[in-house]
């Protein structure tokens, strides 16, 4: 999310964010993939897999986050709201998260609605993020694409952006990301860090 939304902070001044996330099994671990895979095979077999790592089947469910802390959210939307704030240099900076677990492998996709201190038209927002570093914006009304899971977004190093609707309401702009989790986020991050370290 902060990788499309950071240069639109730096345009319009983000005032507010609104995040569902959508997070594919990898998130929680090769254990959990490999339940999610265990348990599709069963299920086009129509045989009965166990759960062994989750309290609930995976297959056709999404799973809220557990571990819900003293201030009502749990522990992925915590770690959205103090990671952003962070990034952004801006500790108090309102977020509104939910954080889903999804029956899906690989990739993070994310439904945004930000506020801002002036107005953006999708028109000015595609043109920034275009020229953003590692964002790609993918938004074709016409043929239907915008960022999914799958393999646009799946073992890639750039997240996936859709700037394609504004609000009625207020300065505000909808878009929906994806991107994988595993590379953005994790290694290729930890890849970038270390380029700037020997620069």
């Amino acid at each position: 999310m902060g990788v499309p939304l950071w240069p639109l902070h730096q345009a319009a001044g983000i005032e507010r964010i609104v995040v569902s996330t959508y997070q594919s099994a990898s998130g929680a671990g090769a254990q959990a993939m490999a339940e999610l895979e265990s348990q599709s095979r069963a299920h086009a077999g129509a045989s009965r897999s166990r759960r062994k790592f989750s309290a609930s089947d995976r297959l056709q469910r999404f799973l809220p986050q557990y571990l819900h802390r003293a201030n009502g959210y749990n522990e992925e939307e915590n770690k959205v709201i103090e990671e952003t704030r962070k990034i952004f240099h801006e500790p108090e900076l309102p977020i509104v998260a939910t954080c889903i677990r999804v029956p899906v492998l690989r990739a993070h996709s994310e439904s945004i609605v930000i506020e801002t201190r002036r107005a953006l038209s999708p028109e000015e927002a595609r043109e920034i993020l275009s020229k953003a570093p590692g964002v790609k914006v993918v938004d074709s009304r016409e043929k239907n694409h915008f960022p999914c899971r799958s393999k646009p977004a799946a073992s890639t190093t750039s997240s996936s952006a859709a700037s394609a609707r504004t609000s009625r309401t207020r300065a505000a702009w909808r878009s929906s990301s994806a991107g994988d989790q595993l590379l953005k986020g994790a290694a290729w991050n930890a890849v970038q860090i270390l380029e700037e370290l020997v620069k």
